[in-house]
């Protein structure tokens, strides 16, 4: 039977659960959706849901390629989410809520995506759509003058500057979405190993 038919191991559920159930505890005590740190959370915890849903339900072989493109967009977000936060912006976790949000999720949805990408296949035509949704909350920060980020204000850094970080994250989504698209390949054919 293949892959994508199978029901997912126990475990595999119990993990995605662990993680929405993380998830929902840091979220009780108060968010800003104005962040991307906030929304790109909440788009892994809402793939871990349908994940989990799907698998109870031994989802038919034609989500795969949706929960594909679904997974390794949110691999890229939540990537650039804990990236950012522990370089750029040199966070500190000083709260469990932000431990849970920066660290935690996007570590352990580095985990489940380890043990599962290949299941869900990852196409390289995906990559330029993992751009459409940073590139609309671009958008939204210039339009609505709402910088939730130091990178993203540029009235205050002027366009030079403003353009070389657009550049710098754009290159950030783009790399982190061909690597992943990469190593996705590399689980699927080794785990499904020879055609027989």
């Amino acid at each position: 039977m293949p892959n994508s038919q199978r029901l997912d191991p126990i475990w595999s559920i119990v993990y995605r659960l662990v993680l929405l159930g993380l998830g929902i505890y840091a979220f009780a005590g108060g968010f800003s959706l104005i962040y991307f740190t906030t929304q790109s959370n909440l788009w892994v915890l809402a793939y871990l849901a349908l994940a989990v849903i799907l698998s109870l339900c031994k989802s038919p072989a034609r989500w795969s390629r949706a929960m594909g493109f679904f997974q390794g967009a949110c691999m890229v977000y939540i990537s650039v989410t804990g990236l950012i936060y522990f370089t750029v912006l040199q966070g500190a976790l000083n709260s469990v809520q932000t431990g849970i949000l920066h660290l935690v999720i996007p570590v352990g949805f580095l985990v489940d995506w380890l043990l599962s990408a290949w299941k869900a296949p990852c196409r390289w035509i995906y990559v330029p759509f993992y751009l459409v949704y940073p590139i609309l909350y671009l958008i939204w920060s210039i339009v609505t003058g709402i910088y939730p980020y130091f990178f993203l204000d540029w009235p205050a850094l002027g366009i030079p500057v403003f353009v070389g970080w657009v550049a710098a994250l754009i290159a950030l989504f783009t790399g982190l979405g061909l690597l992943y698209t990469w190593i996705n390949h590399a689980l699927e054919h080794r785990n499904k190993g020879p055609e027989t």
